[in-house]
């Protein structure tokens, strides 16, 4: 399974911190962490979707919330630096 994947279902953002495109890009990494998972322990064919189909939903949310953690620091580091830069 890659980023690619034509077959995985559309991805609804629920996140009121990531925009659409940053979803998108952390759904990436999880399908690309998946397909590398697969291709190390020689996974095709049938066995590689019933992995990912599994592993992709499992991974997603963890993946997800470091995502907006990394973004709410991001987000204070630059309020903290405008503040600084104001005084």
């Amino acid at each position: 399974m890659s980023s690619n994947n034509e077959s995985a279902p559309p991805l609804v953002n629920t996140s009121k911190i990531l925009s659409s495109s940053e979803l998108s890009h952390v759904r990436n990494g999880v399908l690309d962490e998946v397909a590398a998972d697969n291709q190390d322990a020689g996974r095709v064919g049938a066995a590689a979707i019933a992995y990912a189909d599994t592993q992709v939903p499992a991974r997603l949310p963890a993946a997800i919330e470091r995502a907006e953690t990394q973004k709410r620091d991001q987000i204070v580091r630059e309020q903290a630096k405008a503040q600084k830069s104001s005084r």
